[in-house]
């Protein structure tokens, strides 16, 4: 019995001190990321103590670090907890079949199959009913900051569009889990001043509303982001802007367009740590397609960027600062003109003069995703308020 009693307890501790020990020894290459989202790096013990300072000084500033360290370890190790992957994987399957409406605070389960993205992502869940308004001090350097831009565009006689693409609950509210009153929220809050400030602006908020059809989704199920049916609206929204501007640019119809059906994953079944989920996607893609430069990420002024350009056998050039809604829409415009350069911003969308001035463009789109409208708050790179 006590042999019994003494092998229990053994086996119980290998049990406790093996993923430690694994975990310790395996380096941070070998860690896969199945939750789309950035590890925690680990922490690096800080040896630095306070110059001239008495033993007392350096033995309570020792003591300071190591609990910070201690900290972000704890942290490090949580996330990178050899058994981590498939307890996740098994956590989220069995969240999915018991039908909750929350898998995790990354996505939300909703109704019929669709998945949105959870508070952890810019509190985009209290964001899109309208419970974290922009204060009055965000929108006065909000406007301070769209027509900074403009001013900028106007001197040098380049028309400028700036659109919001809205948050997927934004446009299907019906099929989120949770229903409750919505107040105003920020992207109604910048539908307001836009007028005011005489700038070229699109609603696409009330666009998609107006075009939406039961067969003919404008977003994707297991994705953030507008399908391609949602891109192509808005595109033909932005391109009636540009052409009244640059005639010379060719607007693509329907009929210019192929259309075919693939089984697509998205960013939200990444997220759930299953990349194998997919759904049917209607493709849109020009009959002569333009050609592409490699993707690379770059530094330009202030920001990172990744870059893209893509050139096609029309006139006219148009320079797009956004972000990853900003993707599907780069792909149809550059079949609408000569030169299509887009700076995809890491963190929030944002304007570079520098690029202005060196490009040289017909026309700019600035677009910036519901759920990173505070980075019009920083749109010059220095963040000024946003709460």
């Amino acid at each position: 019995m006590r042999n019994r009693n003494i092998c229990f307890i053994v086996l119980f501790s290998l049990m406790l001190v093996t993923p430690a020990i694994v975990s310790f020894f395996r380096g941070d290459d070998e860690v896969v990321n199945i939750e789309n989202r950035k590890s925690v790096e680990k922490p690096v013990f800080a040896t630095d103590t306070i110059q001239d300072a008495t033993f007392m000084q350096k033995v309570i500033c020792h003591v300071n670090d190591l609990k910070s360290y201690c900290t972000d370890y704890n942290k490090y190790y949580v996330d990178h907890f050899v058994f981590r992957n498939p307890m996740t994987k098994l956590y989220l399957a069995a969240k999915m079949r018991s039908g909750e409406g929350s898998l995790s605070e990354t996505v939300i389960s909703g109704k019929d199959g669709w998945y949105f993205l959870g508070e952890f992502y810019s509190n985009i869940v209290s964001e899109s009913m309208g419970y974290r308004p922009f204060s009055s001090t965000d929108i006065d350097v909000i406007k301070q900051n769209i027509l900074q831009c403009k001013s900028f565009c106007d001197e040098l006689n380049i028309p400028i569009v700036f659109v919001v693409a809205p948050n997927k609950m934004t446009i299907y509210y019906e099929y989120f889990p949770y229903q409750a009153e919505r107040k105003k929220s920020r992207y109604d809050q910048i539908n307001e001043i836009m007028p005011e400030l005489n700038v070229d602006y699109i609603d696409l908020k009330s666009l998609l509303l107006c075009n939406k059809q039961e067969d003919k989704f404008l977003y994707r199920k297991i994705d953030t982001h507008w399908s391609f049916n949602g891109s192509y609206l808005a595109y033909k929204a932005i391109m009636g802007k540009f052409c009244s501007y640059c005639p010379q640019m060719s607007f693509r119809h329907d009929s210019m367009y192929v259309k075919a059906y693939d089984m697509l994953s998205g960013d939200l079944s990444t997220m759930m740590a299953m990349p194998e989920m997919r759904e049917p996607v209607e493709v849109y893609y020009p009959k002569c397609k333009p050609e592409y430069d490699e993707a690379s990420q770059v530094a330009c002024g202030r920001f990172q960027y990744i870059k893209r350009r893509g050139t096609y056998d029309a006139k006219g050039k148009i320079l797009i600062f956004g972000d990853s809604f900003g993707c599907a829409l780069f792909y149809f415009l550059a079949s609408s003109c000569h030169e299509t350069l887009f700076y995809q911003a890491i963190g929030g969308s944002h304007f570079d003069k520098d690029a202005v001035l060196r490009e040289k463009p017909d026309c700019i789109l600035m677009e910036v995703c519901e759920r990173e409208l505070e980075a019009l708050c920083s749109v010059f790179g220095e963040h000024q308020y946003c709460e």
